[in-house]
């Protein structure tokens, strides 16, 4: 700062009027290194010329400060100058656009947009541009079209391919890719050539709504008018096939890239890692892990939870202990991911203590558990019969802050069942009915079938009765469960007419529900009437599993030759080796 001083004694220290334009622009900026520098810079200018001229580098230093993200800094110099009479132009408009658009303060920005007209100035396309991208970053995506909408009607200013992105990134921000598709070809009328960006913005879009087979033709075309694909292209197409489950065409896209000469970064590696991993492919995400690294990419955080995660699902809990204090060696912090991975794998073994270890491990290094952490060990806690352990631990959880989501209140309900707490299990669903937290039929379907397994079949049909009053539908699983407590109590024409009802409910039956019916059918001795509901059950591509099959046997071993009619799955199954 002490350099730009002596500069400005220097500039203003002469007599030369003509020469004082040249000599300002002589400071050099370079030495403004933070915003303390510029807002002593604007003031030491300020202070030392009374009447400066029209091209006084005060936009020079407005865009410094930008770039340095203090926007609410600029708007408080911008009214400075306003107040000194400093001479504004477009530039400083447009500057000043852009930062009210980036603290979300779009009226704000209109408001200066009006001073053009006020200076006798044009507002130029960048003015509009920033508008619209003001509008899209305070979620009135609408309204940023109707003025894009508006500017081309009008012909108020001539678009270009910046206001055609942001746009288009707006359109795709709120799921309407094909209006962004639209004007992609609408960029041709104007003359605006698509780029990279356009691409790349409309292709990420679709493959988020996994729409990969339409992003991967905008992608070919984007290929055969010789626009570049970036990394971010590619990054998105390579996670949209990996969601979708199209694993050979995202290694295809890969090697694509690096034909292409795009050296792929931490991000896409991570991508393939963790789809490896879920999909069991362990070996394959240790080979991509060692390409990185043999690229010179090193795994960050992300990369060891998805290989400490897949360690743990395929139940190698030691390989996953080793990388997580190889991540401690290599100074990566650990986060909640990382310590919910490990817990999970614990307690996928019951090893509780191991579990619990780390759950207070995390927290003793400052890392928060999340919703995730509490619903693993609540749900191993009620595997082992350990209930009141798992209530203290949701108690916990509400202290703490963490607000349980449906998954843990169904967990709750279904270990309170499971270890035959069913009195208790009704009664926590009736202070989730007073706190509005009962808006899930799968909550009632959990508590339905716990009163049935506990021969409580007149309370487990009150509650399926009640669910109209409470504007529930059940779902295919809360009739399975009602036909299962029927024909458990003997009431097979009852079970047989809500197999049918449910159908008129828009509710069609799986292979689940039709496997229950037949098999309490069989179990009650009334073979005659299971075989009609199993013949239609074949008949809809649904399959026997090996429980309803056993029970067939049971009943007569001659009906194997009948079995083998219904389906070819069916015949494989009857073989007499099986």
């Amino acid at each position: 700062m002490k350099m730009i001083k002596r500069q400005l004694m220097q500039i203003t220290n002469g007599n030369n009027p003509l020469s004082l334009t040249s000599k300002i622009r002589s400071v050099h900026f370079g030495n403004v290194h933070n915003l303390n520098d510029a807002l002593n810079l604007f003031d030491e200018l300020l202070q030392r010329q009374s009447n400066p001229p029209n091209d006084f580098p005060f936009n020079k230093l407005l865009g410094i400060i930008t770039k340095m993200r203090h926007y609410d800094s600029v708007i408080v110099l911008y009214k400075k100058m306003c107040f000194s009479r400093l001479p504004v132009d477009c530039v400083t408009m447009n500057i000043v656009i852009r930062c009210y658009c980036h603290l979300n303060l779009p009226g704000f920005a209109f408001s200066v947009f009006g001073s053009f007209f006020k200076r006798g100035f044009t507002p130029t396309t960048r003015a509009y541009t920033a508008l619209i991208n003001g509008l899209i970053t305070a979620d009135r995506v609408p309204d940023a079209v109707n003025l894009f909408r508006k500017l081309i009607r009008d012909k108020d200013c001539e678009p270009d391919g910046v206001m055609f992105n942001s746009v288009i990134n707006g359109l795709c921000k709120v799921g309407k890719t094909s209006n962004a598709i639209g004007l992609l070809k609408l960029m041709d009328k104007f003359e605006c050539k698509p780029d990279t960006i356009t691409y790349g913005t409309i292709i990420d879009s679709l493959c988020k709504d996994k729409h990969v087979d339409k992003a991967l033709d905008i992608f070919s075309q984007m290929i055969g008018k010789g626009i570049p694909p970036n990394v971010f292209t590619y990054g998105s197409l390579i996670r949209g096939l990996c969601n979708v489950g199209w694993w050979d065409e995202s290694i295809r896209m890969w090697k694509h890239m690096h034909a292409s000469g795009i050296a792929p970064d931490v991000y896409i590696y991570n991508i393939l890692v963790s789809t490896c991993c879920n999909e069991g492919n362990i070996e394959g995400a240790e080979f991509l892990v060692d390409n990185m690294r043999q690229r010179g990419i090193s795994p960050d955080v992300v990369t060891y939870n998805s290989l400490i995660d897949g360690y743990c699902m395929q139940n190698k809990l030691e390989e996953a202990m080793d990388l997580f204090n190889n991540m401690n060696n290599k100074n990566l912090l650990p986060d909640a991911y990382t310590y919910t991975s490990l817990i999970k794998g614990f307690c996928k073994h019951y090893k509780l203590d191991k579990a619990m270890h780390f759950f207070q491990l995390m927290q003793s290094k400052g890392v928060k558990p999340n919703v995730i952490t509490y619903s693993t060990l609540l749900g191993c806690l009620y595997r082992m019969g350990k209930c009141e352990a798992a209530f203290e631990l949701f108690n916990e959880m509400q202290m703490r802050g963490i607000k349980a989501n449906l998954h843990i209140y169904r967990d709750l309900l279904h270990g309170l069942c499971q270890n035959h707490q069913i009195v208790d299990a009704l009664s926590f669903l009736k202070l989730l009915e007073t706190r509005g937290l009962d808006r899930d039929i799968g909550l009632y379907t959990i508590i339905m079938n716990g009163f049935s397994n506990h021969g409580r079949f007149d309370t487990m049909r009150s509650i399926f009765d009640d669910l109209s009053t409470k504007r529930l539908k059940p779902d295919v699983q809360t009739y399975t469960v009602l036909i299962k407590g029927l024909c458990l109590h003997g009431k097979f024409e009852e079970a047989k007419q809500f197999l049918v009802k449910m159908e008129e409910d828009g509710c069609p039956p799986n292979t689940v529900t039709y496997n229950v019916i037949v098999q309490g059918f069989l179990k009650g001795n009334k073979f005659h009437e299971a075989v009609p509901i199993l013949e239609e059950m074949v008949g809809r591509g649904f399959t026997p599993d090996s429980l309803t099959f056993e029970l067939l046997l049971k009943q007569d071993s001659s009906l194997i030759d009948m079995i083998q009619n219904f389906s070819p799955k069916i015949k494989n199954s009857a073989d007499p080796k099986v």
